[in-house]
């Protein structure tokens, strides 16, 4: 968030964040989240990602916050692909749950902790269009299958987020740290954790998939940066041949997730950032389901 490892921030304050996410009415009936399928329809609309070049990982001589793991950067080319404008909603999941299709998202921490009332009020709201969260990489998979998509692979998530050569003047040096540019994230841009530790930019959580048209990226697509977590379908290897002493060892091989949430800092809000739920395991002491987390989300391509 990034899931919980993410947030460079303690176990108490990520503890805090686990209370603030949890979603805890999965036994709301999938009857009560059907969404008005006028809304939805709209809401499943899909970018065309043109064919062509992109700069895939991090450049230094670009981003000075570039991890061992994003490197090298490469001129790669993609085949042109369409990925969903927004982050697939609660409306659409749920009414895959009604269909018999696909299996409720997980309560991802501890049924015996008590949330004091802090779990934020839109995870029972159904005017807005929430992004779903607390879902496996599985269940992100599968709900993909039904509509007839898949999830996308990390570069395909990437170049979506960061815009093609075809862009660029000079591909190389002008492809962006963020989908708006090289400007530090803020509120204005995404949904994030403030320095003042607040959750979602003071909203508690995450916010409807259609906010922070300021921080779309070059192709249109809604909250790629912050908001929630994105699973995508690619495992955890190197950038490049001989880079594996680079990695995070007790994630190779699992699936990334992509895209920093409404609990993460400024300074996990970078395109090029890699994550898996390896990551939260430095947290030992908080009850915690490593198959998921209360922002996790994803949206699908074809």
């Amino acid at each position: 968030m990034r899931n919980v490892a993410s947030l460079s921030i303690g176990v108490a304050a990520a503890a805090v964040l686990m209370a603030g996410c949890a979603s805890s009415d999965v036994d709301s009936t999938a009857a009560e989240q059907a969404a008005n399928p006028t809304l939805q329809t709209s809401l499943a609309e899909m970018i065309t990602i043109p064919a062509g070049d992109f700069i895939f990982g991090c450049n230094p001589a670009v981003d000075s916050n570039c991890l061992e793991d994003e490197m090298p950067h490469q001129r790669v080319f993609v085949d042109e692909f369409q990925i969903d404008q927004y982050e697939v909603t609660r409306e659409a999941y749920y009414a895959c749950v009604a269909a018999g299709d696909c299996s409720q998202p997980f309560d991802t921490f501890n049924p015996d902790i008590d949330l004091g009332g802090l779990a934020p009020d839109w995870q029972t709201r159904t005017n807005e269009p929430w992004p779903v969260i607390g879902v496996t990489w599985e269940q992100a998979n599968t709900f993909c299958q039904v509509q007839g998509k898949r999830l996308p692979t990390e570069q395909e998530w990437e170049k979506a987020a960061k815009g093609g050569c075809e862009l660029y003047n000079d591909c190389e040096s002008d492809t962006p740290i963020n989908p708006w540019g090289n400007t530090e994230a803020t509120c204005t841009e995404v949904v994030l954790m403030t320095e003042d530790q607040e959750l979602g930019c003071g909203e508690g959580g995450a916010q409807p998939v259609t906010v922070r048209p300021d921080g779309v990226s070059p192709y249109g697509v809604y909250n790629m940066i912050g908001n929630v977590s994105e699973w995508v379908d690619s495992e955890y290897q190197p950038h490049a041949e001989g880079q594996r002493d680079k990695l995070k060892q007790n994630a190779i091989g699992m699936k990334i997730n992509k895209g920093a949430c409404y609990g993460s800092f400024t300074t996990d809000m970078r395109i090029a950032a890699r994550y898996t739920m390896a990551d939260a395991q430095n947290y030992e002491d908080v009850p915690y389901s490593f198959e998921t987390d209360s922002a996790m989300g994803f949206r699908c391509a074809k």
